[in-house]
């Protein structure tokens, strides 16, 4: 399999079960448009770095527009030039508050970096003079930026030096933007090597070019969104390449000691079991049994903070299901995700108003690989739309 974002990116995979989840049981939680928005989405940052990254360009997961980016596509497949390109990307392709907020929050000193605080202090003069349209200033210091932000890194190499000499640094096959077919690639166009001086406009960030002085004629617009992207890019890597923090590691120690007292002891190995669980937890009033059996992402999810609003309502409302259809199971025992879908029929009533609202819903539950490598086993878990459900119709009452 060709290295690919689009193979290699655990967001995408997600998305790309979404999606499988969709068409083997249509018009369940997505409409085929939908679904065909959502494939679109799949191969988007490949297409798009395939297409513009000898520009300079290329696909920053936490900052850059889907739309814009498919609408650049868009006008590639029909001919537009590289200027056209360029003016719609750096007009509307960034956003800027995510882009400056992550960016900041990597230079900020804390125990995981050296003490980088003056590159903070140059990067927020970078982005007051890209804001300002000063392009003679933004462009140099999005630069150094970089470098020194990189040199937290290598220790001692520059970025702009040959990445080939750099081994598995500055790329994550996880990542999208430090996918190997994205940072490393795009790195290797802005290295270029600028022999002699000249003074044609220039719509890439030359880094030797542009601080050696001999490309000097660079203050423009692309080239500065340019420059910023590429460090926007770099922050990516570096936070999708980071070690779990002690809060993470904490948080994760929680979690599993919180799963094996009540996921492991409930040991759901089917979708109707997993409905049996919770419809018992739902009458013993078992708020911890609830978000056990839910689909929580088990590394990031604070399970004591989900359990909150359910102590709420079980607490004023009495919560009822039952089972009002077959199972429809799709995927086989040896997969390692199966998904299941059936009817249930919802009585939730209010102890103190007597309002009670009955419904019929379809409930969704799976056995998902993320369980699998967080306990080491599977487990079936009920999807999350059902608590959507249930807080819906519990709004609903109370507006009553």
């Amino acid at each position: 399999m060709p290295d690919s974002v689009e193979n290699d990116n655990n967001t995408i995979k997600k998305m790309k079960q979404l999606i499988d989840l969709g068409e083997r049981l249509p018009n369940t939680f997505a409409s085929t448009e939908e679904l065909n928005e959502l494939k679109k989405l799949t191969t988007l940052p490949d297409k798009f770095n395939n297409a513009f990254r000898p520009m300079g360009w290329i696909f920053v997961e936490f900052c850059c527009g889907v739309d814009t980016a498919s609408k650049a596509l868009d006008m590639h497949s029909d001919g537009a030039n590289e200027a056209e390109i360029d003016t719609l990307l750096s007009n509307s392709f960034i956003g800027y508050d995510p882009a400056a907020n992550q960016i900041t929050n990597a230079l900020r000193l804390n125990d995981d970096w050296d003490d980088i605080s003056s590159a903070l202090r140059v990067f927020v003069r970078a982005y007051k003079a890209h804001n300002e349209e000063d392009y003679l200033v933004s462009v140099p210091l999005f630069l150094m930026v970089i470098d020194k932000l990189s040199l937290s890194k290598t220790g001692t190499k520059s970025i702009f030096t040959d990445v080939d000499d750099f081994g598995e640094l500055f790329e994550e096959k996880s990542s999208f933007s430090g996918h190997p077919t994205a940072l490393k690639q795009v790195l290797k166009v802005i290295n270029s090597s600028m022999k002699g001086p000249n003074e044609e406009l220039i719509t890439i960030p030359y880094r030797h070019g542009i601080l050696h002085g001999t490309r000097l004629n660079y203050d423009n617009k692309v080239v500065s969104t340019k420059a910023l992207l590429l460090l926007a890019a770099v922050v990516e890597w570096i936070n999708d390449t980071k070690p779990p923090s002690k809060d993470l590691a904490k948080k994760q120690s929680n979690n599993t000691s919180f799963l094996k007292k009540n996921l492991v002891r409930l040991n759901p190995q089917s979708a109707e079991e997993a409905l049996i669980c919770l419809k018992t937890a739902l009458i013993q009033k078992k708020s911890n049994e609830i978000v056990a059996l839910l689909n929580l992402d088990p590394n990031l999810t604070n399970f004591v903070q989900k359990m909150e609003p359910w102590k709420e309502w079980l607490q004023n409302y009495d919560i009822l299901i039952e089972e009002n259809s077959d199972w429809t199971v799709r995927g086989e025992d040896s997969d390692k995700t199966q998904f299941a879908i059936c009817d249930l029929k919802y009585s939730i009533k209010s102890k103190t108003t007597s309002v009670k609202i009955q419904l019929a819903e379809k409930i969704q539950a799976s056995r998902g690989k993320e369980i699998i490598d967080f306990l080491g086993k599977p487990f079936w878990q009920i999807d999350l739309g059902f608590q959507g459900t249930i807080s819906s119709e519990i709004r609903d009452i109370e507006s009553k």
